[in-house]
């Protein structure tokens, strides 16, 4: 490979533990030259450059000295360079207490005494024994060879696989709306083949969930504006990234029959999409999820889960069966390669607690120690504060005195541990993250084994959509595992019958379409506590919060799941109890809005939103169509995502920002009392 590309390679020998050097302390020097002659071969005498270190051990100087006698037989430029593991020597003892922390018998004190990145005064200090002409020159060529160097970027733009269609027609089922509905119509004419494929699809997910002898003309025409206004968005977002963003959705759709079919993938896992994606009518049609938003009871406008104003690639999340994970990445990579699919790798970091774990370990601290004093961490909604804020108040919070005056009880620990919080300390795989390629993966990204031998790009998540590679979150839950398990035990007692596939009888009997929703007798039981499991209601919490809501409607139980995941300020009364108060008595919601100034004219705006929601905001989409209400504040579609973002993510920066925004924007259409 380097003999095909001459002129593209800078070799040098590299520190302590390179073959060289290796071959040099083992006083086996025919091999060392041997080894450098092989270099030199390979990349040229220009090209290739004799390293030497300040390091002051024994080692290294022998070392030294000897590539410095290689410089002169071959030839060869000598080069100098630090072997940084740390940066400055006063990191020193955080360095060797992390290395101890990791247990072993492990010398940091005479191997790592000088693996910092040096100064050149310090390093004319360490090599003062080499003649200075010779050092001098050293160093100049080690600038000289950066000047070599070509700078490049990895960055490409996305590459969003292709399934190549087999011969398809389209039915141009929608033709009597395309003169009313342009981007129906410009799909149906696209010179892309995806888009006319993907309206294909479209198209046939409609005739087989929405029969045109079952619906009424003016649902038809519903259901081409949702189309429309969908594919609109998609268009415009191909076009912005000069992406074709419907395979994104043809993909996803073929990822889905993949795990669902017998053939490829066992026929043993149950699969289906949420989150925002549920937002889409089409995705609904692609049964890529199975709830169809326009007639589901509540208001989720299309543009909560893809809008041009906002052009990125869409995020949907795919759960599956835990158990089923390997045959499912089996079954994909049987259909797209080997080598086109890969695991996502994540890094994971020293948390605040972790870290002060670990100084201690490496400073040789009691465990239990350690243990108390990540105890006194402050936790806000599930997020822990850091150990720099805690200690600091970086943040704008006050100092946390007690964690500070423990901590200081142990000499050297509290600067340790800040030292260490944030280190990137292991590898893993993504819980449910994979990227699927056009091209082999090594053409973008790198091949790695996890500590459990699991393949994955050797790219984080970020740098692997920075070199143009796309994630598809197939995730896997206990829940799916839980459905899969008693439809079999079903299928045992002889209460569902087999019907022919395991799509075809989840379907049959388990479809949300074919669900009863109106039994009181399902409401009473999920409110009794006696159901032994419910999704998303596992926990304590979660049954005490059915008990609370008492839900009535499907609606209902969507705004129990919302509020258990809403925590006022301590003090303060919790969502799901204002919820349950004003669910049993509405008029106290009414009285509340009229104490704080509204008028009815703006309280029967708030009913449109609430009145519903039994008068609390309980989700991201209430609250973006609260904002977005042009007699509200009149967020457009990208202030009101960041204002979901930044609570989502309890960004307080982001929050006060588009706070003030929303106060300058209702002031200016004269919202009231503002």
């Amino acid at each position: 490979m380097v003999k095909k590309y001459p002129n593209s390679l800078v070799m040098t020998t590299a520190c302590l533990g390179s073959e060289s050097s290796i071959h040099i302390l083992n006083d086996e020097y025919d091999k060392a030259e041997k080894f450098i002659e092989w270099c030199m071969n390979l990349v040229g005498k220009d090209d290739f450059y004799l390293e030497i270190q300040p390091n002051v051990s024994d080692e290294q100087t022998k070392v030294n000295k000897k590539l410095i006698e290689y410089s002169h037989k071959y030839g060869l430029e000598l080069i100098v360079t630090c072997d940084a593991h740390y940066l400055r020597p006063e990191l020193f003892d955080i360095h060797s207490a992390y290395l101890n922390a990791k247990g072993g018998d492990r010398e940091t004190s005479l191997f790592y005494a000088d693996t910092y990145l040096h100064t050149e005064d310090e390093i004319r200090e360490k090599l003062s024994y080499i003649d200075k002409d010779v050092l001098d020159r050293a160093i100049m060529n080690t600038l000289k060879m950066r000047d070599k160097f070509e700078q490049y970027d990895l960055h490409n733009n996305t590459d969003i696989p292709r399934i190549i269609p087999d011969t398809f027609e389209l039915n141009h089922t929608f033709k009597p709306a395309y003169d009313q509905f342009e981007n129906i119509k410009n799909a149906a004419y696209s010179d892309e083949e995806q888009d006319r494929y993907l309206l294909y699809l479209i198209e046939e997910g409609f005739l087989s969930k929405e029969p045109i002898q079952t619906i009424t003309k003016e649902y038809f025409y519903k259901a081409m504006d949702r189309i429309n206004k969908e594919l609109g968005e998609i268009l415009g977002i191909s076009e912005i990234l000069n992406q074709t963003m419907s395979s994104y959705y043809i993909t996803m759709k073929k990822i889905i029959d993949i795990i669902w079919s017998s053939d490829e993938c066992g026929g043993d896992s149950l699969v289906g999409g949420r989150g925002s994606v549920g937002a889409f009518y089409m995705a609904y049609l692609l049964s890529i999820t199975e709830f169809n938003p326009l007639t589901c009871g509540l208001e989720i406008p299309h543009w909560r889960h893809l809008s041009a104003t906002r052009p990125e690639i869409g995020d949907i999340d795919l759960d599956s069966c835990a158990t089923r994970r390997s045959s499912i990445l089996s079954a994909l990579k049987n259909y797209f390669g080997e080598d086109k699919v890969l695991s996502v790798c994540t890094y994971g970091t020293e948390t605040a607690r972790s870290a002060i774990k670990t100084a201690s370990r490496g400073l040789n601290y009691n465990s239990d120690d350690a243990t108390y004093l990540g105890s006194l961490l402050e936790t806000t909604r599930g997020a822990t504060r850091t150990l720099k804020d805690s200690l600091t108040g970086d943040d704008g919070e006050p100092i946390n005195t007690q964690l500070k005056n423990e901590m200081e009880k142990y000499p050297k620990l509290i600067e340790t541990a800040l030292g260490l919080e944030g280190l990137i300390n292991k590898s893993s795989s993504h819980a449910g993250g994979i990227c699927i390629y056009n091209e082999p993966y090594w053409k973008t990204n790198a091949l790695m084994l996890t500590p459990r031998g699991t393949k994955v790009t050797q790219l984080n998540l970020k740098d692997s959509e920075y070199v143009g590679n796309i994630k598809y979150d197939i995730l896997t839950t206990e829940a799916m595992d839980k459905m899969r398990e008693t439809l079999d035990l079903l299928l045992d007692a002889n209460e569902i019958e087999w019907k022919g596939s395991l799509k075809e009888t989840f379907n049959y009997y388990f479809h949300p379409d074919n669900l009863e929703y109106e039994d009181p007798k399902l409401y009473e039981l999920l409110a009794s506590g006696k159901l032994p499991d419910m999704f998303q209601f596992t926990s304590e919490l979660g049954s005490n919060i059915l008990s609370k809501v008492q839900p009535k409607t499907l609606v209902e139980i969507s705004a129990a799941s919302n509020l258990m995941r809403l925590q006022a300020p301590s003090g303060e009364e919790q969502p799901v109890d204002t919820f349950a108060r004003y669910r049993k008595d509405i008029s106290l919601w009414y009285d509340e809005m009229r104490e704080h100034g509204l008028n009815e004219e703006e309280i029967k705006i708030m009913e449109e939103h609430l009145l519903a929601l039994n008068g609390v905001c309980d989700s991201q989409e209430s609250l973006m169509l609260l904002v977005m209400d042009k007699r509200i504040s009149d967020f457009d579609v990208v202030w009101a995502n960041k204002l979901r973002k930044a609570i989502a993510k309890k960004d307080p920066k982001t929050l006060d920002e588009t706070k003030q925004h929303y106060i300058k924007h209702c002031k200016e259409i004269g919202t009231q009392s503002i």
